[in-house]
C-alpha cells in the first residue's frame, strides 16, 4: 500500500465505489476502504431510475449490468389513490430503469474502480480520522488481524451510510431533518409475474421491482407510528397489504417466498454538511430520504459525479479544494431540496385532491420514467398534501 493517497473513499457501495472510479479514471491514487466484503448485501430499493442508468451508461457499465442476467424495467405501472400511470418504454427511449441486486450492482461498479487503477482494502474498520492543524489528513483503521493502519490522504470521503463513522469523526452537523414518516418490509418472490410500480391506497404502500434469478423484490409500507404493532407479526401483516394493493400478488397462488423479510422503521431524511478541511461525504453520508420513492442509488450516482469533478478540481488546484468542495455542497442541497419536498409528499401516506390533481397530469419530459416524472412534478410544485 502506498504512504499517501490523493483520495481515500471510505464505503464501497454505489456512491462511493462510484466516487473511487470516477477520480481513479482522471488518473488520481485512490484507495476504497469498506467493513465488509465486495459482494456483501445491503438494504435497498433497487430501482435505478433511467438518469441513474444514463450515468452506468456513460462509465461504460451499462452493458456489463446487462451481462448479469438483471432485466430492463421495460414496463411500469403506478397508482396512487386510483390514479393510474403506465409507462412502456418505447424505441425513442434509450435506456430504462433496473433493479440490480446491490451485491451485484455495488461489486460491479468497485470492480470497475480497481480496473481503473483504485486500490481496495476490505474488512477494514475506520476507529479515527488523522488530522494536520484542523484539516483531515487520513483515516486510522483496524482489521481483523494485524496492527492499526495510519492511511493518509489529501481528501478523505466518507461514503459510509446514514450512520457514517466518517461524518460523525469529522463532527459534521446535521441539519433540516425530518421524522420517519414510513416503515417497511420487503422480500423476494419467485413465480410471481408483474410489472415494475409503486402502488398506494388506504395509507399503505407496496412497491415492486423485478430483479435477478427471477425473481420481484415486493417491499409494504405502512405509516411510522404503526411499527409496534406491525413487528408484533410481520409476516402476515406484510402479506395483508401486498394481497390488498397487487392483484398480481392475490392472483399467483404459486409464488413462492425466496428470501427472509427485510425492513427498518429508520427511515428518517436529512441533510448533513457535505465537506470540511480535508472531508467530503457522499450518498446516504451525506443526505437521506424516505425509500419510498427509491431515488436513493440514481441520486449517490449524481452525487458521485458532482463530489468527482469537484475533488479533481481541488487536486490539480490545490488552493481551490475548499471551494470545490463547498460548491460540490451547495449544488447537492439545490439538486436535492425538491427531492425531498416530493419524497414527504409521497411518504405521508395520504393525498389531498390537489396532489393527486398534480400526479395524474402526462409526464412529456423525454427520456424520464414515470416515476421520476411524478417526483419531479412534486418538487417543482412545491407541494405539500
Amino acid at each position: 500500500m502506498k504512504e499517501r493517497y490523493d483520495v481515500i473513499v471510505v464505503g464501497a457501495r454505489c456512491a462511493g465505489a462510484a466516487t473511487a472510479l470516477l477520480l481513479a479514471r482522471q488518473g488520481h491514487s485512490v484507495l476504497l476502504v469498506d467493513r465488509g466484503r465486495i459482494g456483501d448485501d445491503i438494504l435497498s430499493t433497487h430501482y435505478i431510475h433511467e438518469a441513474g442508468i444514463r450515468r452506468l451508461e456513460d462509465w461504460g457499465l451499462l452493458d456489463e449490468l446487462r451481462a448479469t442476467g438483471c432485466p430492463a424495467l421495460t414496463t411500469s405501472r403506478h397508482s396512487i389513490e386510483g390514479v393510474i400511470i403506465e409507462d412502456v418504454t418505447g424505441p425513442d427511449r434509450r435506456v430504462a430503469p433496473y433493479g440490480p441486486r446491490r451485491y451485484v450492482l455495488d461489486a460491479l461498479i468497485a470492480r470497475a474502480a480497481v480496473a481503473a487503477g483504485a486500490e481496495l482494502l476490505e474488512r477494514a474498520s475506520v476507529r479515527d480520522l488523522l488530522r494536520t492543524g484542523p484539516a483531515v489528513s487520513g483515516i486510522v483503521v483496524t482489521r481483523r488481524h494485524g496492527p492499526p493502519l495510519e492511511l493518509k490522504a489529501t481528501l478523505v470521503v466518507g461514503s459510509d451510510g446514514a450512520r457514517s463513522t466518517v461524518a460523525r469523526l469529522a463532527h459534521a452537523r446535521t441539519y433540516r431533518e425530518y421524522p420517519a414518516l414510513t416503515c417497511g418490509y420487503y422480500s423476494y418472490w419467485s413465480d410471481l409475474d408483474c410489472p415494475a410500480g409503486l402502488t398506494i391506497r388506504d395509507r399503505r404502500a407496496a412497491v415492486t421491482v423485478p430483479t435477478h434469478e427471477g425473481t420481484t423484490c415486493v417491499g409494504v409500507a405502512w405509516p411510522r407510528r404503526e411499527l409496534p404493532r406491525i413487528r408484533q407479526d410481520i409476516e402476515n401483516e406484510y402479506l395483508k397489504v401486498a394481497e390488498h394493493l397487487l392483484p398480481e400478488f392475490s392472483g399467483s397462488p404459486g409464488r413462492q417466498r425466496v428470501e427472509r423479510f427485510y425492513g427498518s422503521g429508520d427511515l428518517s431524511g436529512f441533510f448533513r454538511e457535505a465537506c470540511g478541511p480535508g472531508w467530503a461525504l457522499v450518498g446516504d453520508a451525506g443526505h437521506r430520504t424516505d425509500p419510498i420513492a427509491a431515488s436513493g442509488i440514481t441520486e449517490a450516482f449524481h452525487q458521485a459525479e458532482m463530489l468527482a469533478r469537484a475533488a479533481h478540481h481541488g487536486l490539480t488546484h490545490p488552493s481551490a479544494m475548499d471551494d470545490a468542495l463547498r460548491s460540490f455542497w451547495k449544488t447537492r442541497d439545490a439538486r436535492s431540496d425538491a427531492l425531498h419536498r416530493a419524497t414527504e409528499v409521497l411518504a405521508s401516506l395520504a393525498y389531498s385532491p390537489g396532489t393527486l390533481e398534480l400526479i395524474q397530469r402526462p409526464f412529456t419530459d423525454d427520456g424520464k420514467d414515470s416515476l421520476a416524472g411524478i417526483l419531479e412534478t412534486l418538487g417543482r410544485a412545491g407541494y405539500r398534501s
